[in-house]
């Protein structure tokens, strides 16, 4: 697989994590990823498409570089985040600030700027 593949496919998969986590405030997305959660945590991780696809490429292409390690790493630290995110309002429900902060709606932008730092690093790992 050649460069420009491995980097659309982390586009489109970094479109399709967008697609399945975006919601009009944060307060919907943690609730949505709370559900998952009940079910089971790995469901968590699975919903995290492109977390997967770069230790893929990790482990395939035995790619160490520091782009691929700092992606993964940022993906990891969203990931826990998020765990966090639910542990406080959902399963401690203690945080009042937190609780009126959530309930904000994210800028567009924030979504957006995920499917364009992880193709990035990607190109950068690979190139």
């Amino acid at each position: 697989m050649g460069l420009f593949e491995i980097v659309a496919i982390t586009f489109i998969l970094e479109l399709t994590e967008f697609y399945l986590q975006y919601s009009k405030s944060l307060r919907e997305m943690i609730f949505r990823l709370y559900g998952l959660y009940q079910k089971s945590p790995f469901l968590l991780f699975l919903i995290h498409i492109n977390y997967i696809w770069l230790l893929s490429l990790s482990v395939i292409y035995s790619n160490t570089s520091w782009a691929l390690i700092v992606a993964i790493s940022l993906k990891v630290f969203n990931i826990f985040v998020k765990i966090e995110l639910i542990r406080k309002v959902f399963i401690e429900n203690q945080d009042e600030e937190l609780n009126l902060m959530i309930e904000r709606a994210p800028a567009s932008s924030i979504y957006l700027l995920d499917t364009l730092i992880y193709p990035f690093l990607v190109y950068i790992a690979f190139s």
